[in-house]
């Protein structure tokens, strides 16, 4: 995920093939130790064995592909962004640390998938202490940061988690704050572009059961904050949502509203 962090041209990680042997060498060896404790030359057995593994993996496996005689790469870094995922949440469950991970690397877009995908490796962890899911654990050690500490694109990375997962474990207090936070953000500055409005959009139009969600958060920006955020809250209802049918009706009492305000 270094490669991807920093924004080269190919974001798979690339691998020389001696980490591979030697990674490989290192648990192979172990697992014939356990299983053929009489065995002579485990050394040999294993590389043989890994030399077939690689030769599997390039020809029939789509997994891992080299790209010359020194240096493989993932196929498509779907893979390695779930394997990636799939280490960081299997490898500890220390909450804390965990969190930090998440908060530090919640500002870079090309981690966010990663994390969505740490959310749902943790979504059934539940802290034996407090019974505190690790997806509300981690809203309140955001909410706990100095001010300024904690960007947007942390709350975006958690509507992601929402829209792709809606047994995501957080809390209705907590999702109706993480959206409260977002749609705050675009009222700063309404466009219909950029990751914000692209993350509403998305929750929006894909997500069925948090849709209502975001609706009773523009609803409540149009009628409780100014008249400019309240104006935008509107723009936004009907680009994401539709016309308002019930509670506000007509262009014309609208209007009336406004001029009141």
């Amino acid at each position: 995920q270094d490669a991807n962090e920093r924004k080269k041209d190919d974001a798979r990680a690339i691998i020389p093939r001696e980490t591979i042997v030697s990674v490989l060498k290192k648990r192979r060896r172990q697992h014939l130790k356990n299983a053929l404790p009489d065995a002579l030359d485990l050394d040999q057995e294993t590389n043989d064995q890994i030399t077939v593994f690689l030769d599997h993996a390039d020809e029939r496996c789509g997994l891992l592909r080299p790209i010359d005689e020194t240096t493989w790469a993932f196929l498509h870094l779907s893979f390695q962004e779930h394997l990636a995922a799939a280490w960081k949440a299997g490898g500890q469950r220390d909450r804390e640390t965990i969190a930090q991970f998440v908060l530090e690397k919640a500002r870079l877009s090309s981690w966010h998938l990663t994390l969505v995908l740490v959310f749902h490796h943790l979504r059934d962890f539940q802290d034996q202490v407090d019974g505190r899911s690790f997806n509300d654990f981690l809203v309140e050690r955001a909410l706990g940061q100095p001010a300024g500490k904690v960007g947007v694109s942390f709350w975006r990375l958690l509507v992601r988690a929402l829209r792709d997962d809606r047994l995501a474990r957080f809390n209705p207090r907590h999702q109706l704050l993480i959206v409260e936070r977002v749609v705050a953000n675009w009222l700063k500055k309404p466009v219909f572009s950029g990751e914000t409005f692209s993350v509403l959009k998305q929750l929006a139009e894909w997500d069925d059961f948090h849709r209502p969600l975001l609706l009773q958060v523009v609803n409540s920006a149009w009628s409780k904050r100014g008249l400019g955020a309240a104006l935008a809250a509107l723009h936004l209802r009907v680009r994401l949502l539709g016309w308002p049918t019930a509670s506000l009706t007509e262009p014309e009492e609208l209007a009336k509203g406004l001029r009141e305000r």
